[in-house]
């Protein structure tokens, strides 16, 4: 059994950032989370430290190969505990994440960034890809263009430094349809969350730099948010999903 927790973002000094890791609009996987991981390439994860495994579980899957996830193993450990058992996710603040310039995910608005993302993702689907024949799944070939979390990752890096994308083959309209796509297919997000998401992808592909550059870092550094955006959200959040306590 992996156990998850929702932890809310606070700075170095230990104030809250006014958001939560995963974000407001994701969630936390619960019970058998390999089809949903087959199938859409992520499930909702906390932090390394937001997370906790039983033994029986870790000795499945551990040692790790130190060369290929020198950084951010616990990507590793997410997909392969889940092909060990159930995940029980507890959706409450329990915990807090410090946010600060070295976290390797907790501020991401720069191209070098979101290569890091998608060599992280690209490792992480040969482990799907791995396991998933090990206990005798089907694989989707086309799994990372599923995958809305690393599409959004992709279109950023393209736009920011097309130069030094990763994924020679990838183009900006390709990216768009993809995550389009992905959004409405792949993904459990309300039809108004669809949307939005919709025209992130829309805006971020077709506004010129310094807009784009505006929404990237709106979406993957919530702290960044002028107050003004920020307030908005807050004010749509209710109308969004009805159902939602404030986090």
């Amino acid at each position: 059994m992996d156990t998850r927790v929702l932890r809310v973002g606070v700075d170095s000094l230990g104030s809250s950032l006014g958001c939560t890791y995963p974000a407001r609009f994701e969630y936390l996987g619960n019970g058998n989370v390999i089809p949903e991981l087959l199938d859409r390439g992520v499930y909702g994860v906390a932090p390394t430290t937001g997370n906790a495994f039983s033994r029986k579980a870790l000795e499945q899957v551990l040692p790790i190969d130190e060369e290929t996830y020198r950084i951010s193993a616990d990507g590793y450990l997410a997909v392969a505990i889940a092909f060990q058992g159930e995940v029980l996710a507890l959706n409450e603040r329990l915990g807090a994440y410090r946010v600060h310039g070295n976290n390797n995910w907790g501020i991401s608005s720069g191209g070098s960034r979101f290569r890091s993302f998608i060599k992280h993702d690209l490792r992480k689907q040969a482990l799907i890809a791995e396991k998933a024949s090990e206990f005798d799944y089907e694989f989707p070939c086309d799994l990372m263009r599923r995958t809305n979390t690393h599409l959004r990752a992709r279109i950023a890096s393209l736009k920011l430094e097309p130069e030094s994308h990763p994924v020679g083959e990838d183009s900006i309209f390709g990216l768009i349809y993809d995550g389009v796509r992905s959004t409405w297919l792949y993904t459990d997000l309300n039809w108004q969350k669809r949307c939005i998401v919709t025209i992130w992808f829309v805006l971020v592909g077709l506004l010129p730099l310094p807009l784009a550059q505006h929404c990237i870092r709106w979406l993957f550094a919530q702290q960044e948010r002028p107050k003004i955006v920020e307030r908005s959200l807050a004010w749509l959040r209710p109308l969004i999903n009805p159902n939602m306590t404030n986090a």
